[in-house]
Protein backbone atom coordinates (compact mmCIF):
# COMPACT_ATOMS: atom_id res chain seq x y z
CA UNK A 1 0.00 0.00 0.00
CA UNK A 2 1.12 3.55 -0.66
CA UNK A 3 1.48 5.21 2.73
CA UNK A 4 1.16 8.78 1.48
CA UNK A 5 -0.14 10.80 -1.41
CA UNK A 6 0.80 14.33 -2.43
CA UNK A 7 -1.40 17.04 -0.99
CA UNK A 8 -2.85 19.87 -3.04
CA UNK A 9 -0.72 23.03 -3.25
CA UNK A 10 -1.61 25.91 -0.98
CA UNK A 11 -2.47 29.45 -2.02
CA UNK A 12 1.19 30.52 -2.22
CA UNK A 13 1.97 27.45 -4.29
CA UNK A 14 -0.82 28.21 -6.75
CA UNK A 15 0.31 31.82 -7.00
CA UNK A 16 3.93 30.79 -7.68
CA UNK A 17 2.84 28.23 -10.25
CA UNK A 18 0.56 30.67 -12.07
CA UNK A 19 3.37 33.23 -12.17
CA UNK A 20 5.71 30.60 -13.60
CA UNK A 21 3.14 29.64 -16.24
CA UNK A 22 2.61 33.30 -17.18
CA UNK A 23 6.33 33.82 -17.72
CA UNK A 24 6.77 30.50 -19.51
CA UNK A 25 3.79 31.14 -21.77
CA UNK A 26 5.17 34.54 -22.78
CA UNK A 27 8.55 32.97 -23.48
CA UNK A 28 6.84 30.47 -25.80
CA UNK A 29 5.07 33.28 -27.66
CA UNK A 30 8.36 35.14 -28.06
CA UNK A 31 10.16 31.97 -29.17
CA UNK A 32 7.50 31.13 -31.75
CA UNK A 33 8.85 33.86 -34.00
CA UNK A 34 12.31 32.27 -33.90
CA UNK A 35 11.13 28.81 -34.98
CA UNK A 36 11.98 29.25 -38.71
CA UNK A 37 15.51 30.32 -37.80
CA UNK A 38 15.98 27.64 -35.14
CA UNK A 39 14.52 24.97 -37.43
CA UNK A 40 17.42 25.49 -39.86
CA UNK A 41 20.11 25.38 -37.16
CA UNK A 42 19.03 22.83 -34.54
CA UNK A 43 18.06 19.22 -35.13
CA UNK A 44 15.99 19.06 -31.94
CA UNK A 45 13.78 21.89 -33.20
CA UNK A 46 13.60 20.54 -36.74
CA UNK A 47 12.63 17.04 -35.64
CA UNK A 48 10.91 17.69 -32.33
CA UNK A 49 8.61 20.68 -32.78
CA UNK A 50 5.37 18.63 -32.66
CA UNK A 51 6.65 16.89 -29.51
CA UNK A 52 7.41 20.22 -27.82
CA UNK A 53 3.78 21.16 -28.44
CA UNK A 54 2.59 17.99 -26.72
CA UNK A 55 1.98 16.00 -29.90
CA UNK A 56 4.00 12.98 -28.81
CA UNK A 57 3.75 9.86 -30.99
CA UNK A 58 0.82 7.67 -30.02
CA UNK A 59 1.83 4.55 -28.07
CA UNK A 60 0.55 1.02 -28.62
CA UNK A 61 -2.40 -0.08 -26.42
CA UNK A 62 -1.75 -0.96 -22.80
CA UNK A 63 -0.85 0.71 -19.48
CA UNK A 64 2.15 2.99 -19.95
CA UNK A 65 5.09 4.13 -17.82
CA UNK A 66 6.60 7.46 -18.88
CA UNK A 67 10.38 7.55 -18.29
CA UNK A 68 12.36 10.78 -18.72
CA UNK A 69 16.13 11.34 -18.87
CA UNK A 70 18.18 14.28 -20.12
CA UNK A 71 21.90 13.64 -20.38
CA UNK A 72 23.66 10.45 -21.47
CA UNK A 73 24.49 9.67 -17.85
CA UNK A 74 20.93 10.09 -16.64
CA UNK A 75 19.65 8.07 -19.57
CA UNK A 76 22.06 5.25 -18.80
CA UNK A 77 20.24 4.95 -15.48
CA UNK A 78 16.88 5.24 -17.23
CA UNK A 79 17.84 2.48 -19.68
CA UNK A 80 18.82 0.11 -16.86
CA UNK A 81 15.45 0.75 -15.27
CA UNK A 82 13.60 0.23 -18.55
CA UNK A 83 15.39 -3.10 -19.01
CA UNK A 84 14.16 -4.21 -15.58
CA UNK A 85 10.64 -3.00 -16.29
CA UNK A 86 10.59 -4.71 -19.66
CA UNK A 87 11.69 -8.01 -18.14
CA UNK A 88 9.52 -7.91 -15.03
CA UNK A 89 6.37 -6.27 -16.39
CA UNK A 90 5.99 -7.30 -20.04
CA UNK A 91 2.34 -6.20 -20.20
CA UNK A 92 3.27 -2.58 -19.56
CA UNK A 93 4.27 -0.15 -22.29
CA UNK A 94 7.19 2.25 -21.88
CA UNK A 95 7.37 5.79 -23.23
CA UNK A 96 10.66 7.70 -23.10
CA UNK A 97 11.38 11.41 -23.47
CA UNK A 98 14.52 13.53 -23.42
CA UNK A 99 15.70 16.95 -24.56
CA UNK A 100 18.81 15.79 -26.44
CA UNK A 101 18.82 14.35 -30.01
CA UNK A 102 21.82 12.08 -29.39
CA UNK A 103 20.16 10.60 -26.30
CA UNK A 104 16.94 10.04 -28.25
CA UNK A 105 18.86 8.28 -31.02
CA UNK A 106 20.60 6.02 -28.50
CA UNK A 107 17.37 4.96 -26.80
CA UNK A 108 15.70 4.28 -30.14
CA UNK A 109 18.65 2.13 -31.15
CA UNK A 110 18.38 0.11 -27.93
CA UNK A 111 14.62 -0.42 -28.52
CA UNK A 112 13.86 -0.36 -24.81
CA UNK A 113 10.86 1.95 -25.17
CA UNK A 114 7.67 1.37 -27.13
CA UNK A 115 7.40 5.06 -28.00
CA UNK A 116 9.90 7.92 -27.76
CA UNK A 117 9.97 11.68 -28.20
CA UNK A 118 11.27 15.04 -27.04
CA UNK A 119 9.97 16.32 -23.71
CA UNK A 120 7.13 18.85 -24.25
CA UNK A 121 7.50 22.46 -23.21
CA UNK A 122 6.45 22.81 -19.57
CA UNK A 123 3.24 24.73 -20.24
CA UNK A 124 -0.12 23.41 -19.03
CA UNK A 125 -1.91 22.99 -22.40
CA UNK A 126 1.15 21.28 -23.91
CA UNK A 127 1.92 18.95 -21.00
CA UNK A 128 -1.80 18.21 -20.73
CA UNK A 129 -1.92 17.33 -24.41
CA UNK A 130 1.03 14.95 -24.00
CA UNK A 131 -0.64 13.29 -21.01
CA UNK A 132 -3.84 12.78 -22.98
CA UNK A 133 -1.92 11.09 -25.78
CA UNK A 134 0.19 8.82 -23.57
CA UNK A 135 -2.20 8.47 -20.58
CA UNK A 136 0.67 7.38 -18.27
CA UNK A 137 -0.06 5.37 -15.12
CA UNK A 138 3.37 6.26 -13.69
CA UNK A 139 6.01 8.91 -14.53
CA UNK A 140 9.67 8.30 -13.65
CA UNK A 141 12.31 11.04 -13.73
CA UNK A 142 15.99 10.10 -13.74
CA UNK A 143 18.32 12.06 -11.42
CA UNK A 144 17.68 15.80 -11.75
CA UNK A 145 15.10 17.16 -14.23
CA UNK A 146 12.29 18.98 -12.37
CA UNK A 147 9.38 20.73 -14.13
CA UNK A 148 6.68 22.65 -12.20
CA UNK A 149 3.86 22.15 -14.70
CA UNK A 150 4.49 18.42 -15.05
CA UNK A 151 4.58 18.07 -11.28
CA UNK A 152 1.33 19.94 -10.65
CA UNK A 153 -0.58 18.11 -13.38
CA UNK A 154 0.58 14.81 -11.89
CA UNK A 155 -0.88 15.94 -8.56
CA UNK A 156 -4.18 17.01 -10.11
CA UNK A 157 -4.56 13.87 -12.24
CA UNK A 158 -3.45 11.38 -9.62
CA UNK A 159 -0.45 10.14 -11.60
CA UNK A 160 2.37 8.87 -9.35
CA UNK A 161 5.53 10.87 -9.99
CA UNK A 162 8.78 9.15 -8.99
CA UNK A 163 12.40 10.29 -8.89
CA UNK A 164 15.08 7.61 -9.30
CA UNK A 165 18.79 7.92 -8.60
CA UNK A 166 18.21 11.49 -7.48
CA UNK A 167 21.27 13.72 -7.34
CA UNK A 168 20.72 17.19 -5.92
CA UNK A 169 23.55 19.62 -6.59
CA UNK A 170 24.40 22.78 -4.70
CA UNK A 171 23.11 24.74 -7.71
CA UNK A 172 19.71 23.04 -7.38
CA UNK A 173 19.61 23.92 -3.70
CA UNK A 174 20.47 27.57 -4.33
CA UNK A 175 17.90 27.95 -7.13
CA UNK A 176 14.96 26.25 -5.43
CA UNK A 177 15.72 27.88 -2.09
CA UNK A 178 15.06 31.20 -3.80
CA UNK A 179 11.69 29.93 -5.11
CA UNK A 180 10.36 28.27 -1.97
CA UNK A 181 6.64 28.29 -2.81
CA UNK A 182 7.23 26.97 -6.32
CA UNK A 183 9.67 24.39 -4.96
CA UNK A 184 7.10 23.01 -2.54
CA UNK A 185 4.61 22.76 -5.40
CA UNK A 186 7.14 20.76 -7.42
CA UNK A 187 8.74 18.50 -4.84
CA UNK A 188 5.66 17.67 -2.80
CA UNK A 189 4.11 16.28 -5.98
CA UNK A 190 6.40 13.25 -5.83
CA UNK A 191 5.06 9.95 -4.51
CA UNK A 192 8.61 8.66 -4.02
CA UNK A 193 12.06 10.18 -4.36
CA UNK A 194 14.96 7.72 -4.41
CA UNK A 195 18.21 9.60 -3.90
CA UNK A 196 21.85 8.58 -3.92
CA UNK A 197 23.11 9.98 -0.60
CA UNK A 198 21.99 11.51 2.68
CA UNK A 199 23.30 14.86 1.40
CA UNK A 200 20.76 14.65 -1.45
CA UNK A 201 18.02 13.88 1.09
CA UNK A 202 18.93 16.88 3.23
CA UNK A 203 18.97 19.21 0.24
CA UNK A 204 15.58 18.00 -0.97
CA UNK A 205 14.08 18.61 2.45
CA UNK A 206 15.46 22.15 2.40
CA UNK A 207 13.99 22.60 -1.11
CA UNK A 208 10.48 21.74 0.13
CA UNK A 209 10.14 17.99 -0.43
CA UNK A 210 8.11 15.82 1.95
CA UNK A 211 10.60 13.83 4.09
CA UNK A 212 8.22 10.85 4.07
CA UNK A 213 8.60 10.58 0.30
CA UNK A 214 12.43 10.40 0.27
CA UNK A 215 14.51 7.24 0.47
CA UNK A 216 18.29 6.95 0.27
CA UNK A 217 18.83 3.94 -2.01
CA UNK A 218 22.32 4.60 -3.37
CA UNK A 219 23.65 5.24 -6.86
CA UNK A 220 22.37 2.90 -9.59
CA UNK A 221 25.51 3.61 -11.61
CA UNK A 222 27.46 1.42 -9.19
CA UNK A 223 25.48 -1.52 -10.61
CA UNK A 224 26.12 -0.68 -14.24
CA UNK A 225 29.13 -1.88 -16.16
CA UNK A 226 29.01 0.20 -19.35
CA UNK A 227 28.58 -1.90 -22.48
CA UNK A 228 31.83 -2.20 -24.39
CA UNK A 229 31.24 -1.17 -27.98
CA UNK A 230 33.67 -3.03 -30.18
CA UNK A 231 32.92 -0.73 -33.10
CA UNK A 232 34.57 2.11 -31.18
CA UNK A 233 37.09 0.05 -29.19
CA UNK A 234 38.66 -1.61 -32.24
CA UNK A 235 39.92 1.52 -34.01
CA UNK A 236 41.19 3.11 -30.79
CA UNK A 237 42.88 -0.11 -29.72
CA UNK A 238 44.70 -0.24 -33.07
CA UNK A 239 45.71 3.43 -32.80
CA UNK A 240 46.96 2.92 -29.24
CA UNK A 241 49.05 -0.10 -30.20
CA UNK A 242 51.39 -1.21 -27.41
CA UNK A 243 51.44 2.22 -25.76
CA UNK A 244 49.68 3.02 -22.50
CA UNK A 245 46.65 5.28 -22.87
CA UNK A 246 45.79 8.18 -20.56
CA UNK A 247 42.21 9.45 -20.85
CA UNK A 248 41.21 13.01 -19.92
CA UNK A 249 37.43 12.75 -19.66
CA UNK A 250 34.82 15.51 -19.95
CA UNK A 251 37.16 18.52 -19.88
CA UNK A 252 35.93 22.10 -19.82
CA UNK A 253 37.70 24.99 -21.60
CA UNK A 254 39.33 26.34 -18.43
CA UNK A 255 40.68 22.88 -17.68
CA UNK A 256 42.00 22.40 -21.18
CA UNK A 257 44.03 25.59 -20.82
CA UNK A 258 45.34 24.57 -17.40
CA UNK A 259 46.30 21.10 -18.64
CA UNK A 260 48.19 22.14 -21.78
CA UNK A 261 51.56 21.78 -19.97
CA UNK A 262 50.49 18.30 -18.87
CA UNK A 263 49.66 17.32 -22.45
CA UNK A 264 53.01 18.66 -23.64
CA UNK A 265 54.95 16.75 -20.99
CA UNK A 266 53.17 13.43 -21.50
CA UNK A 267 53.25 13.56 -25.30
CA UNK A 268 57.06 13.44 -25.24
CA UNK A 269 56.93 9.91 -23.77
CA UNK A 270 57.00 7.45 -26.65
CA UNK A 271 55.23 4.84 -24.50
CA UNK A 272 52.15 7.00 -23.93
CA UNK A 273 49.16 8.13 -25.95
CA UNK A 274 46.60 10.68 -24.83
CA UNK A 275 42.86 10.76 -25.43
CA UNK A 276 41.23 14.11 -24.63
CA UNK A 277 37.43 14.20 -24.43
CA UNK A 278 35.82 17.67 -24.31
CA UNK A 279 32.63 17.89 -22.28
CA UNK A 280 31.23 19.79 -25.27
CA UNK A 281 32.52 18.22 -28.50
CA UNK A 282 32.02 21.55 -30.23
CA UNK A 283 35.37 22.64 -28.76
CA UNK A 284 37.32 19.80 -30.42
CA UNK A 285 38.31 21.59 -33.60
CA UNK A 286 39.57 24.70 -31.81
CA UNK A 287 41.46 22.56 -29.30
CA UNK A 288 43.10 20.65 -32.14
CA UNK A 289 44.37 23.95 -33.57
CA UNK A 290 45.77 25.01 -30.19
CA UNK A 291 47.56 21.70 -29.62
CA UNK A 292 49.09 21.78 -33.09
CA UNK A 293 50.28 25.33 -32.40
CA UNK A 294 52.35 24.09 -29.45
CA UNK A 295 53.78 21.25 -31.51
CA UNK A 296 51.69 18.26 -30.44
CA UNK A 297 50.85 15.58 -33.03
CA UNK A 298 47.07 15.52 -32.68
CA UNK A 299 44.00 14.33 -34.58
CA UNK A 300 40.24 14.24 -34.11
CA UNK A 301 38.31 10.97 -33.79
CA UNK A 302 35.83 11.98 -36.49
CA UNK A 303 38.55 13.03 -38.96
CA UNK A 304 39.60 10.65 -41.73
CA UNK A 305 43.25 10.98 -40.69
CA UNK A 306 42.66 11.38 -36.95
CA UNK A 307 43.82 7.86 -36.08
CA UNK A 308 47.13 7.97 -37.92
CA UNK A 309 49.87 6.25 -35.85
CA UNK A 310 51.94 9.44 -35.74
CA UNK A 311 49.13 11.28 -33.89
CA UNK A 312 50.04 10.64 -30.28
CA UNK A 313 47.12 12.75 -29.06
CA UNK A 314 43.48 12.12 -30.01
CA UNK A 315 40.55 14.49 -29.43
CA UNK A 316 37.31 12.55 -28.92
CA UNK A 317 34.65 14.51 -30.81
CA UNK A 318 32.01 11.77 -30.88
CA UNK A 319 29.05 11.05 -28.60
CA UNK A 320 28.60 7.86 -26.58
CA UNK A 321 32.10 6.37 -26.86
CA UNK A 322 33.91 7.68 -23.79
CA UNK A 323 32.44 5.18 -21.29
CA UNK A 324 33.68 2.26 -23.39
CA UNK A 325 37.09 3.81 -24.07
CA UNK A 326 37.95 4.02 -20.38
CA UNK A 327 38.42 0.24 -20.60
CA UNK A 328 41.53 0.84 -22.76
CA UNK A 329 43.09 3.34 -20.36
CA UNK A 330 46.07 2.85 -18.10
CA UNK A 331 45.05 5.96 -16.12
CA UNK A 332 42.32 8.58 -16.26
CA UNK A 333 41.66 12.16 -15.19
CA UNK A 334 38.03 13.17 -14.68
CA UNK A 335 37.11 16.68 -15.84
CA UNK A 336 34.98 19.30 -14.19
CA UNK A 337 37.16 18.92 -11.10
CA UNK A 338 39.64 21.71 -11.82
CA UNK A 339 36.87 24.26 -12.37
CA UNK A 340 35.08 25.23 -9.13
CA UNK A 341 32.06 26.40 -11.13
CA UNK A 342 31.46 22.88 -12.46
CA UNK A 343 31.99 20.68 -9.43
CA UNK A 344 33.10 17.48 -11.16
CA UNK A 345 31.76 14.80 -13.47
CA UNK A 346 30.98 11.16 -12.79
CA UNK A 347 34.08 9.16 -11.76
CA UNK A 348 32.26 5.83 -11.87
CA UNK A 349 32.71 5.39 -15.62
CA UNK A 350 36.45 5.04 -15.04
CA UNK A 351 36.63 3.10 -11.80
CA UNK A 352 34.13 0.41 -12.88
CA UNK A 353 36.59 -0.33 -15.69
CA UNK A 354 39.45 -0.88 -13.24
CA UNK A 355 41.28 2.32 -14.17
CA UNK A 356 43.39 4.24 -11.60
CA UNK A 357 41.71 7.61 -11.25
CA UNK A 358 42.92 11.17 -10.65
CA UNK A 359 40.65 14.17 -10.10
CA UNK A 360 41.05 17.83 -9.32
CA UNK A 361 39.97 19.30 -5.97
CA UNK A 362 36.45 20.43 -7.00
CA UNK A 363 34.17 17.38 -6.93
CA UNK A 364 31.18 18.59 -4.92
CA UNK A 365 28.72 16.94 -7.38
CA UNK A 366 30.10 13.56 -6.29
CA UNK A 367 31.43 14.56 -2.88
CA UNK A 368 30.21 11.45 -1.05
CA UNK A 369 31.74 9.07 -3.59
CA UNK A 370 35.06 10.93 -3.76
CA UNK A 371 35.19 11.01 0.04
CA UNK A 372 34.75 7.24 0.15
CA UNK A 373 37.40 6.70 -2.52
CA UNK A 374 39.86 9.02 -0.74
CA UNK A 375 39.35 7.31 2.60
CA UNK A 376 40.07 3.92 1.00
CA UNK A 377 43.00 5.16 -1.10
CA UNK A 378 41.12 4.54 -4.35
CA UNK A 379 41.66 7.97 -5.94
CA UNK A 380 44.33 10.67 -6.14
CA UNK A 381 43.43 14.37 -6.00
CA UNK A 382 45.86 16.75 -7.67
CA UNK A 383 45.78 20.12 -9.43
CA UNK A 384 49.44 21.13 -9.80
CA UNK A 385 50.30 20.52 -13.51
CA UNK A 386 53.83 19.27 -12.86
CA UNK A 387 52.81 16.83 -10.13
CA UNK A 388 49.73 15.75 -12.08
CA UNK A 389 51.73 14.95 -15.22
CA UNK A 390 54.23 12.80 -13.32
CA UNK A 391 51.47 11.08 -11.37
CA UNK A 392 49.52 10.12 -14.49
CA UNK A 393 52.69 8.86 -16.14
CA UNK A 394 53.43 6.67 -13.11
CA UNK A 395 49.89 5.27 -12.89
CA UNK A 396 49.72 4.53 -16.63
CA UNK A 397 52.80 2.35 -16.17
CA UNK A 398 50.83 0.09 -13.78
CA UNK A 399 53.00 0.97 -10.80
CA UNK A 400 52.34 -0.63 -7.39
CA UNK A 401 50.41 2.52 -6.46
CA UNK A 402 48.16 2.05 -9.51
CA UNK A 403 47.46 -1.58 -8.64
CA UNK A 404 46.62 -0.63 -5.05
CA UNK A 405 44.28 2.17 -6.18
CA UNK A 406 42.37 -0.24 -8.40
CA UNK A 407 41.98 -2.74 -5.57
CA UNK A 408 40.84 -0.07 -3.08
CA UNK A 409 38.36 1.44 -5.55
CA UNK A 410 36.83 -2.00 -6.10
CA UNK A 411 36.13 -2.18 -2.35
CA UNK A 412 34.10 1.04 -2.61
CA UNK A 413 32.26 -0.30 -5.65
CA UNK A 414 31.28 -3.53 -3.90
CA UNK A 415 30.08 -1.68 -0.83
CA UNK A 416 27.71 0.53 -2.83
CA UNK A 417 26.12 -1.94 -5.23
CA UNK A 418 22.45 -2.96 -5.09
CA UNK A 419 20.72 0.38 -5.73
CA UNK A 420 19.00 -0.85 -8.90
CA UNK A 421 17.39 -3.74 -7.04
CA UNK A 422 16.31 -1.44 -4.21
CA UNK A 423 14.84 1.06 -6.69
CA UNK A 424 12.79 -1.62 -8.42
CA UNK A 425 11.52 -2.76 -5.04
CA UNK A 426 10.34 0.82 -4.43
CA UNK A 427 8.57 1.04 -7.80
CA UNK A 428 6.87 -2.37 -7.81
CA UNK A 429 4.09 -1.49 -5.32
CA UNK A 430 3.09 1.44 -7.54
CA UNK A 431 2.86 -0.84 -10.56
CA UNK A 432 0.82 -3.35 -8.58
CA UNK A 433 -1.70 -0.66 -7.65
CA UNK A 434 -1.83 1.17 -11.01
CA UNK A 435 -2.71 -1.90 -13.08
CA UNK A 436 -4.83 -2.14 -16.18
CA UNK A 437 -7.52 -3.68 -13.95
CA UNK A 438 -7.69 -0.41 -11.98
CA UNK A 439 -7.46 2.32 -14.61
CA UNK A 440 -7.76 5.90 -13.52
CA UNK A 441 -9.14 8.80 -15.42
CA UNK A 442 -7.30 10.29 -17.21
CA UNK A 443 -4.36 7.98 -16.68
CA UNK A 444 -2.98 7.40 -13.21
CA UNK A 445 -3.95 5.81 -9.91
CA UNK A 446 -7.35 6.64 -8.53
CA UNK A 447 -7.50 8.44 -5.22
CA UNK A 448 -8.98 5.35 -3.60
CA UNK A 449 -6.16 3.14 -4.88
CA UNK A 450 -3.52 5.52 -3.59
CA UNK A 451 -4.85 5.86 -0.05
Amino acid sequence: MIERRPSAPGLSGWAAWLGYQFLFGNAILFGAGLVPFLDRRFQRVRDGLPHYLGMLPLPPPGPLIWVHGVSLGETTVACSLMEQLRAGFPNWRIGFTTTHPDVLAMVRKKRLADVTGYFPLDFAPLIGNAMERWRPRLIVLSETDFWPCLALLCRLRGIPLVLVNGRISEKHLVFWSRAVALGRTVFQAFFKMAVQTHSDLERLERMGADPQAIEVLGNIKFDLAPPLKEECLGPIRTWRGKSSLIVFGSLHPTEFSALEPVFSYLSTDGNLRLLIAPRDIGFAKAWETRLRAIGLPVGRRSSSDGLRPENRVLLLDTIGELASLYSLAGAAFIGGTLDPKVGGHNPLEAIVQGVPLVTGPHARNFADLIAQLKSEGGVEVESDPTVLARLLRELAGRSPRAVSMIERASVVLSRNQGALERTMAMIQPLLAICTSENPAAPGGCTKENRD
